[in-house]
């Protein structure tokens, strides 16, 4: 069975002149589907609100102390200079707070020991796997939004720290040890409030032990289960890192191939239909099926032409190995919509700098 599907003027112009150009050129194609020129992130996105890039400057911090790890840096993190400094950093898993000192560390780790949670509302909650997703208003916990962001940076290059965290929410992601009662954190991504080009991902990072368990793909798999609850159509912010693009291509793969294949009428489907039903860009399901080598030339129009045979082998790979296995589940969020008013950054501005040892 063949599927084939019209694609608008997306790709209009001359276009018996740019056929070629506009589908065998990598770098142009992608410059049509979306893709901005400019710096990339290590870890996926780039920006946090307000700041300076810190690229250019020498790594500063060559380890840190973070709960039972000790992680090489990677890269320079603009730490307050007696912090930014010293070879080894400490730093709180459940606060972020960076001190110098060993002592000083052990003495605050008993100090914060009552702490069972990170700041913010508990979105998700997986019982089988023990993990958790906390929602952190960068607007009402302004100290932990900077301390985060400054630890982000140790391990992404291109990265804008965020001095001013009021306009984004934060999505911890946490390991949770029912036994001891304690949670750590692995990772997270962060969201502009009121972001008119519809981002639903700013920036993201699976801490450096936490890395290839597959909490990447179960990011980007939440970030767009919470556009499915707001209904809204997302995208993550451009531009964004060589690694980031291969994470989204392979997850924006993978869900169009399996909503293709699911849909008997595939070939009623319009490209406005499998962006409502899986929240992705049309930009970016464009991209996709080209890269996919779904879109062909025919009669002077392009068109999305694929047979179901090639769609069930190109899916197949994906469940070889498990693909969708460490994605979110939808079933245990618990994510609720703001209000305008939930959304704005905080009038009042709380203390900007914590107290570090």
């Amino acid at each position: 069975e063949d599927i084939k599907l019209h694609v608008p003027n997306y790709f209009q112009g001359n276009a018996g002149v740019r056929r070629k150009r506009s589908l065998t050129t990598k770098g142009q194609m992608q410059g049509k589907l979306g893709d901005k020129p400019g710096k990339t992130t290590g870890a996926g996105i780039t920006r946090h609100g307000h700041g300076h890039d810190e690229h250019t400057k020498v790594r500063n911090i060559n380890r840190v102390q973070f709960g039972a790890y000790e992680i090489d840096c990677w890269y320079y993190s603009p730490y307050p200079e007696k912090y930014g400094s010293c070879d080894k950093l400490y730093v709180c898993e459940k606060t972020f707070k960076y001190m110098r000192k060993p002592k000083t560390y052990k003495r605050h780790i008993e100090q914060v020991n009552n702490i069972k949670s990170p700041p913010g509302r508990e979105i998700y909650r997986d019982e089988e796997r023990m993990l958790s997703v906390y929602e952190i208003d960068g607007a009402k916990d302004r100290v932990y939004g900077q301390n985060l962001c400054l630890f982000s940076k140790l391990f992404i290059e291109h990265k804008t720290l965020a001095y001013d965290p009021d306009p984004f929410f934060f999505y911890v992601m946490v390991e949770r040890d029912e036994e001891k009662n304690e949670f750590h954190p692995v990772g997270y991504f962060s969201k502009e409030k009121n972001c008119p080009e519809l981002f639903n991902l700013a920036c993201i990072l699976i801490f450096p032990p936490h890395q290839r368990k597959g909490y990447g793909k179960f990011i980007i798999s939440l970030s767009y289960e919470i556009s499915k609850i707001e209904k809204t159509v997302g995208s993550p912010e451009k531009p964004i890192s060589d690694l980031g693009k291969l994470s989204y291509r392979s997850y924006w793969s993978y869900i169009l191939l399996d909503l293709i294949n699911k849909n008997k009428d595939a070939s009623e489907l319009t490209l406005k239909q499998m962006a409502q039903q899986t929240s992705i860009k049309v930009e970016d399901i464009l991209s996709t099926l080209q890269h996919l080598k779904m879109i062909k030339h025919l009669k002077g129009q392009f068109v999305i032409h694929v047979s179901r045979k090639m769609v069930e082998q190109e899916l197949d790979a994906f469940i070889k190995r498990n693909y969708a296995g460490t994605f979110c589940k939808p079933e245990s969020l618990r994510y609720e919509l703001h209000t305008s008013d939930a959304t704005e950054p905080s009038a009042k501005r709380t203390k900007t700098e914590s107290k570090s040892t």
